[in-house]
């Protein structure tokens, strides 16, 4: 069921049940990603740059990579944004779903501040300001759609495999 048509001048309402839901699912995409980014920030910084660039020294670094805590931490925060995301790319027009991912930017700036100690110039925080207000009006405003049926309009449906439909041997 399409709760939104493409062609509708309205956006969906914010208590409408499927835009809470998707909604939902790109803040844990947008917390996925920026906590996973962040941890592999710490974690690169700790392993250190790579030195020589021959085969054995770079399969050292990245497997020196690899097994770090905090990398293995990013990487497993990024698995969680990419298998959400393919729950919010599957419901939300991507003019919808993909600016609203610019919140990473806003609170990797924060991590980057109070997590990672970095120094954020007022030109920073203005930038990151005027994504947040980006992002504000993207989500209230313009047409999209969002759906809560598996199927969206024009998807065909595959048909059963012959194992399901055949009929059972004697």
């Amino acid at each position: 069921m399409t709760l939104q048509t493409p062609t509708s001048k309205e956006p969906p309402s914010l208590m409408d049940p499927a835009f809470v839901r998707t909604l939902t699912f790109v803040l844990i995409a947008v917390v996925g990603a920026t906590f996973g980014d962040t941890l592999l920030s710490i974690g690169m910084r700790r392993v250190g740059e790579l030195g020589a660039s021959d085969v054995r020294s770079v399969a050292t670094y990245f497997w020196r990579a690899l097994t770090h805590p905090y990398v293995a931490g990013g990487i497993a925060c990024m698995s969680i944004y990419f298998f959400t995301w393919l729950v919010v790319l599957s419901e939300a027009d991507l003019s919808l779903a993909l600016p609203l991912t610019a919140l990473t930017f806003v609170l990797g700036t924060v991590l980057a501040r109070w997590w990672l100690h970095e120094t954020v110039t007022p030109a920073r925080w203005f930038g990151t300001g005027v994504i947040a207000i980006g992002v504000v009006i993207v989500a209230l405003t313009g047409t999209h759609q969002i759906s809560s049926a598996p199927e969206k309009q024009g998807q065909e449906t595959a048909p059963p495999p012959a194992s399901v439909t055949a009929e059972p041997r004697p």
